[in-house]
């Protein structure tokens, strides 16, 4: 409790700002991220009607947006990403096994022909 006593006298403008904004977005939140009523149709069954929030009407659909544009971007980026890695840990390979060769050479060089 005393590390949030000294916090909160310390920092007052924060504290206050992150209770007075979560308490507008709580009251309105319907009004900021849309929501919906369920309604029932001519036959009985219920339905879902959605209501554009204020988010939707600025930005439109964000989620539609992100899955037509950057997710195809990600996914070539991620794919680039890997292939690099996977060629890099290639050489990296070729290089060690290698160097392992041409030490068992040496190796192999020095060694005298009584201890062969």
């Amino acid at each position: 409790m005393a590390f949030m006593k000294r916090f909160v006298e310390r920092n007052p403008g924060k504290v206050l700002f992150t209770a007075s904004g979560t308490t507008v977005i709580l009251a309105n939140r319907e009004a900021i991220f849309g929501g919906g009523d369920v309604r029932f149709n001519a036959k009985g069954e219920p339905v879902f009607v959605a209501k554009p929030g204020l988010l939707e009407r600025i930005i439109g659909h964000p989620g539609d947006q992100i899955l037509d544009n950057y997710l195809p971007i990600g996914a070539i980026g991620l794919i680039a990403y890997i292939g690099i890695q996977l060629w890099h840990t290639h050489k990296r390979a070729g290089y060690k096994t290698s160097a392992i060769a041409a030490a068992n050479a040496a190796n192999e060089r020095s060694q005298s022909p009584r201890s062969r």
